[in-house]
């Protein structure tokens, strides 16, 4: 098991208090100025609705439930066995899980060894600019480079035309730490299990998603007025 240093002395995040309707699957954060935002996975999903109607429709809303629970807890469990292997938790591995979800983090290590000098680990990060807010998995080095890094699962293996919402997460987390900390973040790396795949790694700059997060941005705010 590897031991991962932890960078002291780093500008604190407050905890912000979180919300979320379970019928339309929407999340907020409250501000430290009192105000109520969206989340990110909530902007990004707002412009994937059409989409994801037609799936429902397609598989029939029993199914699609069931395959979206399933998907979510597999994804928990996965994320809380490499949350505690980063925190240097010797009890990291749950005996409980699935094979499948046990698989996982063993397909994964191999990539998650190379982070190290953690900043935040599921740090809740916010921009009144953005007027966002949102959970990052890990800010940290990955292979030396300071870097938003953000986990993720799927059923089937990810091809890559299929990672640009994954990259916009996690511009938006760069440019939030950016905001409150004053330390900027280029890089960005999404770790992927699937299930027919094992890991699967991708690594951008986040000079390549910033006019679109933004086009996104002012588009939804501006069609989601309180």
């Amino acid at each position: 098991m590897k031991t991962f240093t932890f960078v002291e002395n780093l500008s604190p995040i407050p905890d912000l208090e979180r919300r979320q309707d379970e019928q339309s699957g929407t999340r907020q954060y409250q501000l430290p100025t009192g105000e109520w935002v969206p989340s990110v996975t909530t902007l990004l999903q707002y412009f994937k609705r059409g989409s994801l109607s037609r799936w429902r429709e397609r598989v029939g809303e029993e199914e699609a439930k069931k395959i979206s629970t399933s998907a979510a807890r597999r994804g928990t469990k996965i994320h809380l066995m490499l949350e505690r292997y980063l925190n240097n938790d010797p009890q990291y591995i749950n005996e409980q899980s699935h094979p499948d979800e046990q698989q996982a983090f063993k397909d994964l290590l191999i990539h998650v060894d190379k982070i190290d000098n953690i900043r935040y680990s599921e740090a809740k990060f916010y921009s009144p600019k953005m007027k966002l807010a949102g959970q990052v998995d890990v800010i940290a080095e990955y292979d030396g480079k300071l870097s938003v890094i953000d986990f993720k699962t799927s059923s089937k293996v990810k091809e890559e035309k299929y990672t640009k919402d994954y990259f916009l997460q996690a511009t938006a987390y760069a440019l939030m730490h950016e905001d409150l900390t004053g330390v900027p973040i280029d890089n960005l790396v999404i770790l992927v299990w699937s299930m027919d795949g094992g890991a699967q790694v991708f690594e951008k700059s986040k000079a390549e998603f910033i006019e679109e997060l933004f086009n996104k941005i002012i588009k939804y705010h501006k069609e989601n007025k309180s």
